[in-house]
Protein backbone atom coordinates (compact mmCIF):
# COMPACT_ATOMS: atom_id res chain seq x y z
CA UNK A 1 0.00 0.00 0.00
CA UNK A 2 1.32 3.50 -1.18
CA UNK A 3 2.09 5.79 1.98
CA UNK A 4 -0.23 9.37 1.50
CA UNK A 5 2.14 12.29 2.98
CA UNK A 6 0.55 15.09 5.14
CA UNK A 7 0.61 17.34 2.61
CA UNK A 8 -1.27 15.35 0.23
CA UNK A 9 -4.24 14.07 2.66
CA UNK A 10 -4.09 17.96 3.23
CA UNK A 11 -4.39 19.51 -0.01
CA UNK A 12 -7.00 16.35 -0.39
CA UNK A 13 -9.13 18.08 2.31
CA UNK A 14 -9.08 21.46 1.15
CA UNK A 15 -10.22 20.02 -2.67
CA UNK A 16 -13.04 18.78 -0.61
CA UNK A 17 -14.04 21.80 1.48
CA UNK A 18 -13.99 23.82 -1.56
CA UNK A 19 -16.36 21.29 -3.86
CA UNK A 20 -18.98 21.39 -0.26
CA UNK A 21 -18.62 25.63 0.39
CA UNK A 22 -17.07 27.26 -2.54
CA UNK A 23 -19.98 29.42 -4.72
CA UNK A 24 -16.80 30.98 -6.91
CA UNK A 25 -13.24 29.52 -7.97
CA UNK A 26 -10.54 31.59 -8.87
CA UNK A 27 -6.99 30.62 -9.57
CA UNK A 28 -4.13 33.12 -9.11
CA UNK A 29 -1.56 33.12 -12.34
CA UNK A 30 1.19 34.72 -13.30
CA UNK A 31 3.56 35.12 -16.50
CA UNK A 32 6.61 33.68 -17.09
CA UNK A 33 8.93 36.45 -17.72
CA UNK A 34 11.94 34.26 -19.18
CA UNK A 35 9.31 32.46 -22.19
CA UNK A 36 7.95 35.86 -22.96
CA UNK A 37 10.90 37.30 -24.36
CA UNK A 38 12.71 35.76 -27.29
CA UNK A 39 15.06 33.60 -27.13
CA UNK A 40 17.73 34.79 -28.60
CA UNK A 41 17.27 38.74 -26.95
CA UNK A 42 19.17 39.23 -23.73
CA UNK A 43 16.78 41.82 -22.22
CA UNK A 44 13.54 41.50 -20.71
CA UNK A 45 10.40 43.71 -22.80
CA UNK A 46 10.36 47.17 -21.37
CA UNK A 47 12.94 46.19 -19.12
CA UNK A 48 10.26 44.45 -17.07
CA UNK A 49 11.72 41.62 -14.71
CA UNK A 50 8.90 41.15 -12.22
CA UNK A 51 6.20 38.83 -13.25
CA UNK A 52 2.50 40.17 -13.89
CA UNK A 53 0.48 38.27 -11.16
CA UNK A 54 -3.18 38.34 -11.76
CA UNK A 55 -6.42 36.50 -10.15
CA UNK A 56 -8.57 34.37 -12.86
CA UNK A 57 -11.93 33.73 -12.42
CA UNK A 58 -13.11 29.50 -13.70
CA UNK A 59 -16.71 29.87 -15.31
CA UNK A 60 -18.48 26.92 -16.82
CA UNK A 61 -19.24 23.62 -15.30
CA UNK A 62 -19.95 22.88 -11.77
CA UNK A 63 -18.09 23.72 -8.73
CA UNK A 64 -16.69 20.82 -8.20
CA UNK A 65 -15.56 20.49 -12.18
CA UNK A 66 -14.13 24.39 -11.86
CA UNK A 67 -11.96 22.94 -8.44
CA UNK A 68 -10.91 19.40 -10.80
CA UNK A 69 -9.87 21.61 -13.44
CA UNK A 70 -8.19 24.41 -11.96
CA UNK A 71 -6.17 21.72 -9.44
CA UNK A 72 -5.29 20.22 -12.98
CA UNK A 73 -3.70 23.54 -14.26
CA UNK A 74 -1.91 23.74 -10.99
CA UNK A 75 1.51 24.31 -11.16
CA UNK A 76 2.11 23.68 -15.25
CA UNK A 77 2.61 26.31 -18.22
CA UNK A 78 -0.47 27.42 -19.78
CA UNK A 79 -0.23 28.97 -23.20
CA UNK A 80 -2.68 32.16 -24.24
CA UNK A 81 -3.92 30.47 -27.29
CA UNK A 82 -5.49 27.70 -24.99
CA UNK A 83 -7.27 30.20 -22.98
CA UNK A 84 -8.29 33.09 -25.65
CA UNK A 85 -9.12 33.07 -29.11
CA UNK A 86 -7.62 35.41 -31.63
CA UNK A 87 -9.44 39.08 -31.44
CA UNK A 88 -11.52 37.89 -28.48
CA UNK A 89 -13.03 40.73 -26.39
CA UNK A 90 -12.56 40.04 -22.48
CA UNK A 91 -13.88 42.50 -19.72
CA UNK A 92 -10.60 44.16 -17.07
CA UNK A 93 -10.38 46.14 -14.24
CA UNK A 94 -7.42 47.42 -13.15
CA UNK A 95 -6.40 49.88 -10.56
CA UNK A 96 -4.17 52.23 -12.14
CA UNK A 97 -1.03 53.71 -10.06
CA UNK A 98 -1.54 56.58 -7.93
CA UNK A 99 1.33 59.28 -7.49
CA UNK A 100 -0.80 61.24 -4.74
CA UNK A 101 0.01 65.37 -4.52
CA UNK A 102 2.39 66.69 -6.41
CA UNK A 103 3.52 70.20 -7.21
CA UNK A 104 3.58 72.25 -10.28
CA UNK A 105 7.27 70.72 -11.22
CA UNK A 106 6.38 67.34 -10.83
CA UNK A 107 3.03 67.38 -11.90
CA UNK A 108 3.28 69.64 -14.93
CA UNK A 109 7.26 69.82 -15.37
CA UNK A 110 7.09 73.22 -15.57
CA UNK A 111 10.37 75.31 -15.01
CA UNK A 112 12.18 75.88 -11.93
CA UNK A 113 12.24 79.51 -11.00
CA UNK A 114 16.06 81.55 -10.64
CA UNK A 115 18.48 80.47 -7.51
CA UNK A 116 17.49 83.66 -5.83
CA UNK A 117 13.72 83.69 -6.08
CA UNK A 118 11.83 85.00 -2.75
CA UNK A 119 9.53 82.39 -1.88
CA UNK A 120 10.81 79.69 -3.63
CA UNK A 121 11.79 78.20 -6.49
CA UNK A 122 9.34 74.87 -7.42
CA UNK A 123 6.60 77.30 -8.52
CA UNK A 124 5.08 78.87 -11.23
CA UNK A 125 6.38 82.44 -11.86
CA UNK A 126 3.31 83.76 -13.08
CA UNK A 127 -0.34 82.27 -12.67
CA UNK A 128 -2.08 84.58 -15.07
CA UNK A 129 -2.90 88.02 -16.04
CA UNK A 130 -4.70 90.57 -13.70
CA UNK A 131 -8.62 90.61 -16.07
CA UNK A 132 -9.93 88.16 -16.37
CA UNK A 133 -9.37 88.25 -12.59
CA UNK A 134 -9.58 84.18 -11.98
CA UNK A 135 -7.21 81.80 -12.87
CA UNK A 136 -7.66 79.82 -15.45
CA UNK A 137 -8.22 76.18 -16.01
CA UNK A 138 -5.03 75.95 -18.62
CA UNK A 139 -2.70 76.90 -15.36
CA UNK A 140 0.00 74.40 -13.94
CA UNK A 141 -1.07 73.93 -10.25
CA UNK A 142 0.11 71.62 -7.63
CA UNK A 143 -2.40 68.43 -7.16
CA UNK A 144 -3.70 65.33 -7.79
CA UNK A 145 -1.06 63.53 -10.34
CA UNK A 146 -2.25 60.36 -12.23
CA UNK A 147 -5.37 58.63 -11.51
CA UNK A 148 -6.60 57.57 -8.26
CA UNK A 149 -9.59 55.72 -8.93
CA UNK A 150 -10.52 52.13 -10.97
CA UNK A 151 -11.00 51.70 -14.14
CA UNK A 152 -13.18 49.41 -15.87
CA UNK A 153 -13.23 48.82 -19.47
CA UNK A 154 -13.05 46.15 -22.66
CA UNK A 155 -9.35 45.10 -24.20
CA UNK A 156 -9.31 43.44 -27.09
CA UNK A 157 -6.36 40.79 -27.32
Amino acid sequence: MEKVSKDDQFLQEKLKTFKKEASVIRVIAHTNMKKSNHESSEKYIDNQKKAHVMEIQVNGGSIGEKVDFSHSLLEKHVPVDSVFESQELIDTIAVTKGFGFRGVISRWHSKKLPRKTHNGLRKVGCIGSWHPSRILWTIARAGQKGYHHRTERNKRI
